[in-house]
């Protein structure tokens, strides 16, 4: 099965109340200055023990080099970036975690979508369990 997670105020976020993960180092903070939501690390981990292909689905104009790059500074290994750059691979998400919950330019009617937002400790917990439920129920 298949989990997708959306970059912007999920993995990647701007709030203050959020807690992130450590910068990178210099000079590749310049280079990457996005601040990465804490435990981002650990959920994409547990995700592919469990079994699950994690993917970014990002609708921004980041190029797949880019995203592979950034999160490849932080250990994390995604199995697939889909982009505007090659939109063609969305229908094949189960589940995808956003801020919203019906995603922008995502033409999945199977899609789940599991929504994210603001300060949330649980949040690793939460969507591991959602992507138990939905792969055990089929949904």
């Amino acid at each position: 099965m298949k989990v997708s997670f959306n970059l912007d105020d999920v993995l990647f976020v701007s709030d203050e109340a959020i807690e992130t993960e450590p910068e990178l180092e210099f000079p590749l903070n310049r280079v990457f200055p996005e601040k990465l939501r804490k435990g981002s690390e650990e959920l994409i981990n547990e995700l592919q023990k469990k079994g699950f292909t994690t993917t970014i689905y990002a609708s921004s104009f980041k190029t797949p080099i880019y995203i592979d790059a950034l999160f490849k500074h932080h250990n994390i290994y995604f199995d697939q970036v889909i982009t505007s750059f090659n939109p063609e691979d969305e229908k094949t998400i189960s589940l995808h975690v956003d801020c919203e919950e019906k995603p922008q330019g995502i033409e999945n009617p199977d899609l789940k979508v599991f929504k994210i937002s603001g300060p949330d400790s649980d949040w690793v917990k939460k969507v591991l369990d959602e992507a138990e439920r939905v792969k055990n129920n089929g949904l």
